[in-house]
């Protein structure tokens, strides 16, 4: 490559300009014209500045609204299979993708169809933006700015909870259709999660909506991403736990005293780790994420406990089974509450870097 050539580029992107001080005692560099055109600056124009953190200066015309418009598109046939557009459609979501359109090269078979607005009901924020017969257009309306981070995280952890508690309610009451209700729940949780995401993403690709959603790091984004990943299994194992104990409601399985005792103790024992992982990581607590993760050790013990009992006294095999099956589910969702608290030592590590 010609090294003038190499020069000219450079020169459009950085450039070195004296620091000059006003008769006020203002600092202040004049910009390049070309720069300034470019930019649509004018005189008696308004500029934001940021101070970004790793010492640079950022400036955004303030009469510019910036609005990223990202496309994806997705060509189907006949042989195309739902699940993979499900996928297509919420990875690209979550990607930050403004408009999805869903082209055919004939008519989109009535069933896609009908699978595609289904995924498109699991998606916050989502519509048909146009549709004929062999074309589907959708597009995200949801407003960045409208769903705080923080706020999208606490009521994932509070439907959580919600839902651990009330699975641990029917299992003790048999209130099959208190199971029922929890399995439901889950998926306004993974709605909260997508859209959590999202935002994610929006933010590490955009300094102006990360600094409108609170985040004042780019290394945020990161843990942000991890924690709403680790959250998500945590209420898919919450979700299993329930589908358990809906299967031990319908065959009208009932186990002895000490077996119930154990069990309970065990849900106590995970369901303190899952508030108390919550709170370690909004209130950016190490010692009560590190107490988290020393309470996993009682979660072993119980679980090798009611392994024990069940083999000695649960004669009926799928007894067995189902029970081992919930102890199993409890176990991950006690396990996912140690990767939050991890996270959350983490995220207050980097915090001070």
């Amino acid at each position: 490559m010609d090294k003038s050539r190499v020069e000219d580029e450079d020169e459009k992107i950085m450039e070195s300009r004296k620091v000059q001080v006003s008769a006020g005692g203002s600092f202040f560099i004049v910009l390049p014209k070309e720069w300034s055109k470019k930019l649509g600056l004018k005189r008696g124009g308004r500029v934001n500045v940021f101070m970004e953190e790793d010492g640079s200066v950022r400036l955004l015309p303030a009469e510019v609204t910036r609005e990223y418009t990202r496309i994806a598109t997705l060509n189907v046939d006949e042989q195309t299979n739902p699940k993979s557009v499900d996928l297509f459609l919420k990875a690209n979501y979550m990607g930050g993708c403004n408009i999805v359109d869903i082209k055919s090269k004939k008519r989109i078979d009535p069933n896609l169809k009908k699978a595609i607005k289904a995924s498109v009901s699991e998606l916050i924020g989502v519509e048909t933006a146009e549709e004929t017969s062999d074309r589907l257009s959708l597009r995200a309306i949801v407003d960045p700015t409208g769903f705080p981070l923080e706020n999208l995280f606490k009521r994932v952890c509070n439907l959580s909870i919600s839902m651990f508690t009330d699975t641990v309610k029917a299992f003790r009451e048999r209130d099959l259709e208190l199971a029922n209700d929890v399995i439901e729940r889950a998926g306004e949780a993974m709605k909260l999660y997508r859209l959590m995401v999202r935002q994610v993403m929006l933010a590490h690709a955009d300094r102006v909506i990360a600094k409108n959603l609170g985040i004042d790091r780019t290394t945020e984004c990161i843990t942000l991403g991890i924690v709403a990943r680790d959250v998500s299994r945590l209420v898919y194992h919450i979700s299993s736990m329930a589908s358990q104990v809906r299967e031990i409601l319908k065959s009208g399985i009932t186990y002895n005293e000490k077996v119930n005792d154990l069990l309970f103790r065990l849900f106590d024992a995970a369901l303190d780790m899952v508030q108390n992982t919550f709170k370690a990581f909004m209130e950016r607590n190490t010692q009560l994420a590190s107490e988290v993760m020393e309470r996993m050790k009682t979660i072993r013990e119980l679980d090798e406990l009611i392994t024990k009992e069940a083999f000695e006294t649960v004669k009926d095999v799928q007894s067995a089974i189902r029970l081992t099956a919930v102890v199993r589910e409890v176990r991950r969702v006690a396990g996912h509450a140690v990767a939050v608290a991890d996270d959350a030592i983490f995220n207050e590590t980097v915090h001070h870097y």
